[in-house]
């Protein structure tokens, strides 16, 4: 089972926020976990893994190299 699995979603979105890991990685991850358990599960009954990679891909490209309110305060001068 891979580790991204086992990963809380607090964990994965702090290693996803400093770059250690893609959305798209994670997406990957994800729908791996799907296609190896869905045969015999049969939870998933309607897959958009094409949408899903794009998504994100998407947000891989846009997303800012600073994340908001992750840098110091600014201070003003009252």
């Amino acid at each position: 089972m891979s580790t991204l699995l086992q990963t809380d979603a607090l964990d994965l979105a702090a290693r996803i926020a400093r770059r250690d890991l893609s959305v798209r990685e994670a997406t990957e991850s994800a729908i791996a976990s799907i296609e190896r358990q869905n045969p015999t599960l049969n939870a998933v009954v309607a897959e958009r893994f094409d949408a899903a990679r794009a998504e994100a891909d998407e947000i891989d490209r846009d997303r800012p190299e600073q994340l908001p309110g992750r840098g110091p305060p600014d201070r003003h001068p009252t």
